[in-house]
């Protein structure tokens, strides 16, 4: 007895409509993410930049 190949379903797979929801709303929780990191991220550099003035600042403060 000669058994055929099973055929390969060669039809693309669909994305059911509540996956491709969540998706972006994924998308745009990684896209506020990314911009409050930056946010951050800037702010920090900018405190760098100035620690050595707010560092004198604060102590005319203090004094």
């Amino acid at each position: 007895v000669i058994h055929a190949k099973k055929s390969i379903d060669m039809r693309p797979l669909s994305v059911p409509p509540k996956v491709k929801i969540n998706s972006g709303a994924m998308s745009r929780c990684y896209l506020a993410l990314g911009i409050a990191t930056l946010i951050v991220c800037g702010i920090a550099f900018t405190i760098w930049l100035t620690y050595d003035s707010l560092e004198k600042f604060v102590s005319s403060l203090l004094n």
